[in-house]
């Protein structure tokens, strides 16, 4: 049985985040979504009417701003579980470009606003 008691099911430490992500659905079209925080294991996705299908491998692409300018990233995730409250993703493989990017911005604040 699934243990529902912790709604917070990540490993790692999540940042409230608001970044723009797209996330491509095949026949070359994209969903265009926000999160609401970020880990390095993962996004937490805002509500949306569109159901990505828990279990499925999707690529979301998504930029980060910060002091040394803008970096781009494209990588597939797995969603882990969709609810009302939103659609939680899991990063499945991610270059350590991205690794670095993502320590910088959730450890170190270098995010710009």
């Amino acid at each position: 049985m699934k243990d529902i008691s912790n709604p917070d099911q990540r490993w790692n430490t999540r940042k409230p985040l608001r970044l723009e992500v797209s996330i491509a659905l095949g026949n070359h079209q994209a969903l265009h979504l926000t999160t609401q925080n970020v880990s390095m294991g993962g996004m937490f996705l805002e509500p949306s009417t569109e159901k990505l299908g828990e279990g499925n491998t999707l690529t979301i692409a998504f930029s980060l701003k910060t002091r040394q300018g803008v970096s781009r990233h494209r990588l597939p995730v797995r969603v882990a579980r969709e609810s009302p409250q939103g659609t939680a993703l899991v990063f499945d493989d991610y270059d350590m470009e991205t690794v670095h990017m993502l320590r910088e911005v959730l450890y170190d604040g270098a995010l710009e606003y």
